[in-house]
């Protein structure tokens, strides 16, 4: 059995690390509204209230807030999936720009918030790492993609 370079090795490794990173991350913050999430809507409230960006201080204030029970519902069980998912490296790519778009989401809805420096480079780094996921195509390593890639090898499907 011929032995694979070093410099692929690492970077195997090192994208199942960042993959298994950006699980943790997104369960982490699922996990925090798991059976109380009563905190988020005072955060909604503020973020509506000033948003630099008058059309998302308008779309928060007329239809997430008066709906923000299952849209944050919603969300939690995004963020579940999202990183259950990159846990076990299955539809990697298709995990990794949900992360992405919703990290992004996130980004644009606090920007005019008190700590909008520190946020900002939150979500940042964290669209930025979820991208950089789905683009590694990091559940090929050690991951259930490989699986199917295996068991399926449609160029199509696996691109996902």
């Amino acid at each position: 059995m011929e032995r694979k370079p070093t410099t692929t090795r690492i970077w195997n490794a090192w994208r199942v690390f960042l993959r298994l990173l950006v699980g943790l991350y997104w369960l982490y913050f699922s996990s925090q509204k798991w059976f109380n999430n009563a905190w988020v809507k005072p955060i909604l409230d503020g973020a509506a209230s000033t948003n630099p960006i008058r059309t998302v201080g308008i779309i928060l204030r007329d239809f997430v807030i008066p709906n923000w029970q299952p849209i944050t519902t919603s969300q939690t069980i995004l963020e579940a999936a999202i990183g259950t998912l990159l846990l076990i490296g299955l539809f990697t790519r298709v995990s990794g720009i949900l992360g992405t778009l919703l990290a992004s989401t996130l980004l644009v809805t606090f920007l005019g918030s008190i700590e909008a420096p520190v946020i900002i480079w939150f979500y940042l780094l964290s669209a930025s790492a979820s991208l950089t996921v789905a683009i590694s195509d990091a559940g090929k390593s050690l991951g259930l993609d490989s699986l199917l890639e295996k068991k399926w090898p449609n160029p199509r499907l696996n691109a996902w």
